[in-house]
C-alpha cells in the first residue's frame, strides 16, 4: 500500500512539475502553446510506449520514474489547452469557448470509466496503453494544424489589439 502512494504521490510531483514547466517553456517560445502541447503530446506517447516496452520488467525505479513522466506529460497539456482554446476563439467568446472546452473535459471524464474499464477487462492493461497512444496521436492530429501559431500571431489574425 505504502508502495502505490508513493508512485502516485511521483506521478503527482510530475505533473507539478510539467505543469510550470509547460508554461515557462511557452513563454519562453513567444506564446507557442500549441507547439508546446505537441511536444507533450509526443513525450507522453513515448513514455506510453516505455511503460508498454517495460512493464515485465519489474524495477521499482523505472515504475517511479516512468509515473512521474506520465505525470509530467498529462498535466502540461492539460494546463495549457484552456489557454489554447482562449487564444483561437474570437475575443467574444472566449468565456463560451473555455465553458464548451470543459464540458467536453467534464463529459469525457464520465464517459471514459465504462468503456476504459471494458478495454482493460477484455483485453488487458496493453491494450489500455495502446488506446491512450491512440489518443495521443488523434489529439496531435487536431492541433498540427495550428502548431506555428503563437499568442501574437493569433490576436493579429482575430483582429485584437
Amino acid at each position: 500500500m505504502a508502495v502505490a502512494a508513493a508512485r502516485v504521490s511521483v506521478m503527482e510531483i510530475g505533473g507539478l512539475l510539467g505543469t510550470f514547466a509547460s508554461g515557462a517553456v511557452s513563454d519562453l517560445l513567444n506564446g507557442r502553446r500549441i507547439l508546446v502541447t505537441l511536444a507533450y503530446f509526443f513525450g507522453l506517447a513515448a513514455t506510453l510506449l516505455t511503460v508498454l516496452l517495460t512493464s515485465s520488467v519489474g524495477s521499482g525505479w523505472i515504475d517511479s520514474g516512468l509515473m512521474f513522466l506520465l505525470g509530467f506529460f498529462i498535466n502540461g497539456p492539460q494546463c495549457l489547452i484552456g489557454l489554447v482554446a482562449a487564444e483561437v476563439s474570437d475575443r467574444r467568446a472566449v468565456a463560451t469557448t473555455t465553458g464548451f472546452l470543459g464540458l467536453v473535459s467534464y463529459a469525457g471524464a464520465v464517459a471514459a470509466g465504462w468503456p476504459i474499464s471494458k478495454l482493460i477487462r477484455v483485453l488487458g492493461w496493453p491494450a489500455y496503453v495502446v488506446a491512450m497512444i491512440l489518443a495521443c496521436t488523434v489529439a496531435t492530429a487536431c492541433l498540427l494544424p495550428l502548431r506555428n501559431y503563437g499568442a501574437n500571431h493569433l490576436a493579429a489574425a482575430r483582429g485584437d489589439s
